[in-house]
């Protein structure tokens, strides 16, 4: 119990000095916490020591004064500024109110205001009391542009630099002596914008107040030049039929038709309709009455009368040109304009009967027609065979038919001849023929291939003669019957 009583007064003195020291810790520490919040206030406008902005000291200014600074600053640079752009012989200059140039001042009082101002409270204070060391930091302002207003002055130069690229023409003119013209190709221009804008950062970038650029645009090629013509253009077919003793109808229509085809260009690839190129042959779009032959193998004058003289001319042009020939028929009967077998009708009316042919090339082939010496002509254009290719065609005429007696019709309605005697042949006999027709390849002047295009058979005619019934001829009378024993080369 006595022992207890001494170590009392101990005691006591240890926890006064634990509770003095204490309360000097906390009266320390909110000292400490009163002075940090005071630095702060003071200091939360200002530039920390040490900072540049441009290598211009801005040490323990406020945001206010620094942007007065860098604002005079801005005007100096951007006074000084300027940009020329040179670009095919001419020159463009634009200063900074062209781009909207200025300087980013509130990034770079940003940025500024951050300088040692990172990480824990105590660290900002160490760092601003000396008690930790400090490198000076500089703070390099950046130049920012109206990017809207650069390309809006950058496109009025693309209006006038830029210029598509114009290929090689051909001007095929079948009715000159020159018939084919060849313009030349040219290059175009292409300005690139983003080139430019490219170029103009870097320099911004390096804060360059002078900024020269000297642009070359690109050139633009064109898909074809005139070589591309080179040897495309060769007389690669010609065929020619006679006209005879075709009335002035006839002759009209097989040059009204064939003028369908003059200077007609067909593409690699393209499939040609003799009827859709020449259209309705009707007295409306021009052509002319004259003999046409008929489904039971009369002759008759309608409009168009004559066309499958231009159809068989093309026809023959086109097979020598060593195309496709897609669709053909020959007539009911030999004509006298082509060889057996090598004739093509068309009849745009029923039974429908039209002239196909595709442009098997890889090449364009042009087509002139032309009426020279009572006879036409259909010339095709191209790129010649290859090793001096030549088509010949041939025809072999192995088998004649007789044709069956004629028919004879007594006229009783009067409608061809009236009285006894009188005779008119409506349908004229005819022989029949098969035919073999051969395609030739020569390469030179020796044949290397012949092959058989086709057979055909014209099948004979019988002829059909109206005879004339009655015998008074009381009352005199004359009528005139126009015989249309035609000649072979009016169909």
């Amino acid at each position: 119990m006595a022992s207890e009583a001494k170590s009392n007064p101990t005691t006591r003195v240890k926890s006064k000095i634990l509770l003095i020291s204490s309360i000097t810790c906390i009266g320390l520490l909110v000292a400490l916490l009163i002075a940090m919040t005071s630095w702060y206030l003071s200091n939360r406008n200002k530039i920390n020591d040490g900072v540049f902005i441009d290598e211009m000291d801005v040490s323990r200014l406020s945001i206010g004064q620094v942007r007065e600074i860098i604002d005079d600053h801005s005007k100096d640079l951007k006074e000084k500024f300027s940009i020329t752009l040179r670009c095919m012989g001419k020159e463009w200059i634009y200063k900074h109110d062209d781009i909207g140039l200025d300087l980013d001042v509130e990034g770079a009082l940003k940025q500024a205001h951050m300088k040692g101002r990172e990480g824990s409270i105590f660290i900002q204070l160490a760092e601003a009391t000396g008690l930790k060391d400090r490198e000076s930091k500089n703070v390099e302002t950046r130049f920012i542009y109206d990017r809207d207003k650069l390309r809006a002055k950058l496109y009025e130069i693309k209006n006038l630099v830029d210029r598509e690229p114009v290929d090689s023409r051909l001007d095929f003119l079948p009715d000159e002596d020159e018939k084919f013209i060849i313009t030349a190709a040219s290059n175009g221009v292409y300005f690139d914008i983003e080139a430019i804008e490219n170029i103009l950062d870097m320099a911004l970038n390096n804060k360059q107040l002078k900024v020269n650029i000297e642009y070359e645009p690109e050139i633009l090629k064109p898909k074809i030049d005139s070589s591309f013509y080179e040897g495309k253009t060769e007389l690669i077919a010609s065929y020619n039929t006679d006209l005879g003793n075709s009335s002035e109808n006839r002759i009209h229509n097989v040059l009204l038709s064939a003028e369908a085809f003059n200077g007609l260009c067909v593409e690699p690839g393209q499939l040609v309709s003799f009827n859709d190129t020449v259209g309705n042959t009707t007295l409306e779009n021009g052509y002319r009455l004259a003999p046409v032959i008929q489904y039971d193998k009369s002759l008759k004058d309608a409009a168009g009368g004559g066309v499958c003289q231009t159809a068989t001319t093309l026809y023959n042009a086109v097979l020598l040109a060593n195309l496709e020939v897609v669709e053909s028929s020959r007539h009911s009967f030999p004509t006298s304009y082509a060889p057996k077998g090598l004739d093509a009708t068309v009849y745009m009316s029923e039974p429908y009967i039209d002239l196909k042919f595709r442009n098997t090339r890889d090449n364009p082939i042009y087509i002139a027609s032309y009426y020279r010496d009572n006879k036409i002509y259909f010339d095709i254009y191209g790129e010649p065979l290859k090793d001096n290719i030549q088509i010949k065609l041939r025809t072999e005429e192995y088998e004649t038919l007789d044709p069956p007696e004629p028919e004879y019709i007594e006229d009783t309605e009067g409608k061809y001849v009236v009285y006894e005697g009188e005779t008119f042949e409506k349908v004229k006999a005819r022989q029949g023929y098969k035919v073999r027709v051969y395609k030739d390849t020569y390469k030179g002047d020796r044949l290397i291939k012949s092959d058989i295009l086709y057979d055909h058979f014209y099948q004979p005619i019988r002829g059909v003669i109206y005879m004339g019934t009655k015998t008074d001829r009381f009352i005199p009378q004359e009528k005139q019957y126009e015989n249309q024993n035609e000649q072979d080369n009016q169909t």
